[in-house]
C-alpha cells in the first residue's frame, strides 16, 4: 500500500478514534455481562481500539486489498478452563453475527484441550436486531475481534519465546 493511502486511512482513523474507542468499552461490557449471564468465571477480561501507530505499521506491510481483514476493536476473555470457552461459543453463536472466513472456533482447532497456544478466535459484529437498537445504531457495520484464551494457553504464550 502505498505511502500517501496509508496516510489517508491513518488520519481518517484517529478522527473516529473515540468511536472505536467507545465501541470497545461497550462491546467488552456486553461480553461481560454475557459471560456472567453464563455463570462462567474468568480471570480477566480487557477491550481496546488498535493504538494508531500500530494500524498504522501493519498498514504499511499489507497489500491494497487486504484492508478489509484489518480488526480495529478486540476485546478478549482470559478463561480458566477449556470446557468454558464451549459455554462462551454457544452464547456468541445466538449473540453476534460471525464471519466465519475469518474466525477460529474450537472445532477448527486440532485439539482444543492441548496445552500450547492455539486459541479460539471470533471476528463478530452485531446482529441486525441489535443493530436496530438505538443505543447500539452508531456501531452499525463496525466488527471487532474476540479473543478466548485460557490462563494456561496465555502462560504458554508468556513463556514459549524463551523455551
Amino acid at each position: 500500500m502505498d505511502k500517501r493511502r496509508i496516510d489517508e486511512i491513518g488520519i481518517r482513523y484517529v478522527e473516529s478514534l473515540s468511536l472505536y474507542e467507545e465501541y470497545a468499552t461497550r462491546i467488552r461490557n456486553l461480553i461481560q455481562d454475557l459471560v456472567e449471564l453464563e455463570g462462567v468465571e474468568f480471570y480477566a477480561i480487557e477491550g481496546w481500539a488498535k493504538p494508531p501507530a500500530e494500524l498504522l505499521t501493519l498498514l504499511s506491510s499489507l497489500e491494497e486489498n487486504e484492508l478489509s481483514g484489518v480488526d480495529l476493536v478486540t476485546v478478549r476473555v482470559l478463561l480458566r478452563f477449556p470446557e468454558d470457552v464451549l459455554k462462551i461459543e454457544e452464547v456468541i453463536k445466538t449473540e453476534f453475527a460471525i464471519d466465519s472466513s475469518r474466525s477460529v472456533p474450537s472445532s477448527g482447532l486440532e485439539d482444543p484441550y492441548r496445552f500450547g497456544y492455539p486459541a479460539v478466535v471470533y471476528i463478530l459484529s452485531l446482529t441486525k436486531k441489535r443493530e436496530s437498537l438505538r443505543e447500539w445504531a452508531k456501531y452499525k457495520g463496525l466488527s471487532f475481534r474476540l479473543e478466548l484464551p485460557t490462563m494456561l494457553q496465555e502462560a504458554w504464550a508468556t513463556i514459549f519465546p524463551r523455551v
